[in-house]
């Protein structure tokens, strides 16, 4: 007895990929904080790779950005992340804070 398998086709990657990049780029957004936290890399240029989320952040609904700043902020260590909007840039800050 023989099976035909049906092979995956150019459209089932191309979603999967989709999906996986719309799952994975925000929730990379603690590690990227926990490296600011660390002073590894660079605030403005993970400020413009994580451009969408931080308007979020700022601009979304208040449920939106509160739970991005719980995201953000589990990660760090002894400082607190916010998003202060400059003009239409936007940078991510943090302050000390003893916890």
């Amino acid at each position: 007895m023989t099976f035909d398998r049906k092979k995956l086709g150019a459209a089932f990657w191309t979603t999967a990929v989709v999906v996986a990049l719309l799952v994975t780029y925000p929730l990379s957004l603690g590690p990227a904080c926990w490296a600011l936290d660390r002073r590894i890399g660079d605030p403005y240029a993970i400020a413009a790779a994580y451009r969408p989320v931080l308007w979020l952040w700022a601009s979304g609904p208040k449920w939106v950005g509160e739970s991005i700043s719980w995201y953000a902020n589990l990660f760090a260590a002894n400082r607190e992340w916010f998003v202060d909007p400059v003009g239409l840039d936007f940078i991510v800050v943090s302050r000390v804070v003893w916890r």
